[in-house]
């Protein structure tokens, strides 16, 4: 996908690391807020942590879940979680949101994601990656936040 939908464009988000169920973002941006949460994978893309975890395009496959936000809670979860994040349309931003294809199951989905900027990407060695792609069982290992 190369053209982008509109930023108001409610599309579910996949998340990957501290929005992802039970973790600690997902208790104050998500938890009574969404419509479902399941499962999903993205291929394709490589997970990265340095304190916390960061999304690029790469080989490998990233573990999260999609999840559906409450509709009329929407625009105001995802400003919140916009904020969060530090993304701004503008630039200048820690993360990017941009549009892409998750696996649920066997179903493709577009679903907005988080990816790591250039600013911050620039720094990310193969120190950080997280090979499997899974954040989760990654931090439980190193207990980073």
């Amino acid at each position: 996908m190369n053209e982008q939908p509109s930023y108001d464009t409610p599309l579910p988000l996949f998340v990957y690391g501290t929005l992802r169920t039970g973790e600690y973002n997902w208790k104050i941006y998500l938890e009574g807020k969404t419509r479902s949460e399941t499962p999903a994978i993205v291929q394709q893309h490589q997970l990265y942590a340095n304190r916390y975890p960061y999304m690029i395009p790469g080989e490998g496959t990233v573990v999260g879940t999609l999840v559906e936000i409450e509709p009329a809670l929407y625009e105001a979860v995802m400003r919140d979680i916009d904020e969060l994040e530090q993304f701004s349309p503008a630039g200048n931003s820690w993360y990017l949101r941009v549009a892409r294809y998750v696996e649920v199951g066997e179903h493709q989905v577009l679903a907005w994601m988080y990816y790591a900027s250039e600013r911050v990407s620039q720094h990310l060695t193969n120190d950080h990656w997280i090979v499997d792609g899974d954040w989760v069982g990654w931090n439980r290992q190193h207990n980073q936040v």
